[in-house]
């Protein structure tokens, strides 16, 4: 996995770290910098998708359509 976003990057990492501690604070800080990285990450997929278009795309039913499989009047 190649993560190209830096500041989540760093932001994750920082969780990480802060989620190995065994204080109260420790895992609000955690909890928080994981946050943040998520936030960074939703951010790249809005700037590069816009705010319409979702980023994940599903199909229930497959995505082969009936005239490939020429059935129906569209031969």
């Amino acid at each position: 996995l190649l993560i190209q976003n830096i500041p989540a990057l760093i932001e994750e990492v920082q969780s990480v770290r802060y989620d190995g501690v065994d204080t109260d604070d420790a895992k609000r800080r955690a909890e928080y910098h994981h946050a943040r990285a998520i936030k960074f990450l939703n951010g790249q997929l809005e700037h590069y998708f816009g705010k319409q278009r979702p980023a994940i795309s599903f199909s229930p039913f497959g995505t082969a359509h009936l005239r490939r499989q020429q059935i129906g009047t569209l031969l």
